[in-house]
């Protein structure tokens, strides 16, 4: 039995991918699209996630 779903479990691991290339990347290096992207997929993942652990 799966504590989150396989779409949370993806969606997380793409944020946490970002968050490590952010972290270790120079700013001339980052996109500005990948991070409106990743900014309006984190609250959405968040809720989703909340929900998923409350079952």
């Amino acid at each position: 039995m799966n504590i989150i779903s396989e779409s949370v479990y993806k969606n997380l691991k793409s944020y946490l991918a970002f968050r490590h290339f952010v972290r270790h990347a120079y700013s001339f290096e980052i996109n500005s699209k990948t991070i409106e992207s990743v900014l309006t997929m984190v609250p959405n993942l968040i809720e989703n996630f909340i929900q998923e652990l409350s079952y």
